[in-house]
């Protein structure tokens, strides 16, 4: 039985891997190991590695890397710490095949100390491009840590066997969040007023917004004042992400919710209150990937506000906007008078299935090289 390690580190990336931790979980010839790392482990983000262990998933090894402070250093620091963590976690786990999703600096972290252990990389959603991140580079760096890839769209993997990786070890599977959508029993509009104690309004907007981290750019202050002037509209707001800036961007959402009944604040809603809010509202806000990938999916317009997912394919049903309270305002009269229209730019939905398909055909014991186009 072939041992396939997943790595998670937060609310996010869980929600990604979520029906493949399942299948692997449930597959005869696989043992699932979990690796939870990051924000999961942090009291301020939510200790969102309780819901992993409510959703009947065993944590294998919990790595954490600190105080999750909001600074450069403490990235630095973070990264530092979690290549020695997981080398000593894959030590004692063993793994035949360690799976990392994506771009965030902790699976740096996970790729670095994977690939000096000699243990293959299986990297999902390589080959995309988000301009306004230094995730951008960290991905690139990951896939090329990597023997294996499953990417969400053909121009992704394109762009990954353009980085030398060889065409027989890169898979389009699709972009695995779209399959939340598919198989979720997604909350009606009554029970989540009843869940989260929050009335929706007529018309409501889903906002998430994320440190930029590769330009001088936060829009925080325009968006508030631009949602300011939208206090017949139900706002339900999800803090960011552990990148810093965080804590400036915490602490303004902060102060706007604290005197408005017409805003919901949360620290994380997981993925099933996420999606089934997402379906209530009429546009989602703000500078997630969510909003490229989900929420077009699902028929949800989209304002992207600012260059953080510059570069990343886009439906019709995504607005982009500057980080100014003109433009944003102009560009929510715009969303809210736009059709639901879905997409199917990442896929159908059904990328677990690929992936798990495509690992019974690997030897796990391929050594890499150089493709040369």
């Amino acid at each position: 039985m072939r041992k396939i390690c997943i790595v998670t580190s937060t609310r996010a990336d869980y929600g990604l891997l979520y029906w493949l931790m399942k299948g692997v979980q449930l597959a005869d010839e696989y043992e699932l190991q979990l690796i939870v790392t990051g924000m999961h482990l942090s009291e301020k983000f939510g200790d969102t590695w309780k819901q992993i262990e409510e959703d009947s998933f065993e944590i294998s090894k919990k790595v954490s890397l600190g105080n999750l402070l909001d600074s450069k250093k403490s990235v630095i620091a973070q990264i530092s710490i979690g290549v020695e963590k997981f080398f000593d976690a894959y030590e004692e786990l063993t793994p035949d095949l360690v799976v990392i999703l994506g771009d965030r600096y902790e699976m740096l972290a996970a790729a670095q100390s994977a690939l000096f252990a000699g243990i293959p990389i299986a990297h999902l959603c390589g080959g995309e491009v988000t301009e306004g991140a230094f995730d951008d580079i960290v991905r690139n760096s990951i896939t090329k840590m990597s023997t294996y890839h499953f990417v969400s769209t053909d121009e992704s993997r394109k762009r990954v066997i353009q980085m030398g990786e060889r065409p027989e070890c890169v898979f389009t599977a699709g972009a695995p969040g779209l399959e939340n959508i598919r198989k979720l029993d997604l909350i009606s509009k009554a029970e989540m007023e009843s869940k989260l104690n929050f009335k929706f309004k007529k018309k409501n907007v889903l906002i998430t917004y994320h440190p930029v981290t590769a330009a001088n750019e936060d829009a925080t202050k325009a968006l508030i004042e631009a949602l300011d002037d939208y206090n017949d509209c139900g706002q339900i707001i999800t803090l960011p992400n552990s990148d810093p800036g965080y804590d400036k961007i915490i602490q303004q959402f902060k102060k706007y919710a604290a005197t408005r009944d017409n805003v919901f604040l949360t620290t994380s809603l997981g993925s099933l209150n996420y999606l089934s809010v997402m379906k209530v509202c009429n546009i989602v806000i703000g500078n997630s990937s969510s909003g490229i990938t989900e929420a077009p999916f699902m028929g949800t317009p989209t304002l992207n506000i600012g260059v953080r997912q510059k570069g990343r394919l886009q439906a019709r049903s995504v607005i982009n906007v500057n980080a100014e309270k003109l433009a944003i305002k102009a560009g929510i009269e715009k969303a809210l008078l736009m059709s639901p229209e879905s997409s199917s730019l990442y896929g159908d939905g059904f990328s677990t299935q690929k992936i798990l398909e495509s690992l019974k055909e690997l030897n796990f014991d391929v050594k890499k090289g150089f493709y040369d186009i």
